[in-house]
């Protein structure tokens, strides 16, 4: 009789079962971390600590917001409340990301001023600002207008 070694194949070979359960495991580990990306892409509040609420506007930021966000929130939704695609039932929530880490977790293009999941979430992903000052000169100098002129309001 012929003695069977301990992976169960007569010759001796190594059975594919210890495989299997490692390629498993990775696939389980894979499935769980996409799970969870796909989680905090559409519930990301737990990775921002900050709120702001004006309205049906929910700002979200990982910092504290300044005192300067309330009234220029308060402009925003002026803004937005003369568009004829404006839905005052519909809460929007927007993210200011603070690294372009973070923009590009929650964006395909990092490139972009922002990214919308309105249809589906109702969640804005902003990215990054440059500073103020370098917005400002550049706007100054390339268009001859200010930042507040008549287009934006």
């Amino acid at each position: 009789m012929a003695r069977v070694a301990r992976g169960g194949s007569p010759s001796g070979a190594a059975s594919p079962r210890p495989r299997l359960r490692v390629v498993r495991r990775v696939l389980l580990g894979v499935a769980a971390l996409a799970a969870g990306a796909l989680a905090l892409v559409v519930h990301p509040q737990p990775l921002f600590a900050y709120t702001l609420q004006r309205g049906n506007i929910v700002l979200h930021a990982r910092a504290p917001l300044p005192p300067e966000a309330t009234p220029m929130l308060d402009d925003a939704i002026a803004r937005v409340r003369r568009s004829p695609l404006y839905d005052a039932a519909r809460t929007h929530h927007v993210f200011l990301c603070d690294t372009p880490a973070l923009y590009g977790f929650f964006s395909r293009w990092h490139n972009s001023g922002g990214v919308t999941h309105t249809w589906a979430t109702g969640n804005v992903f902003i990215r990054p600002a440059v500073a103020s000052s370098i917005v400002s000169a550049t706007r100054r100098a390339g268009s001859g207008r200010s930042p507040t002129s008549s287009r934006t309001r």
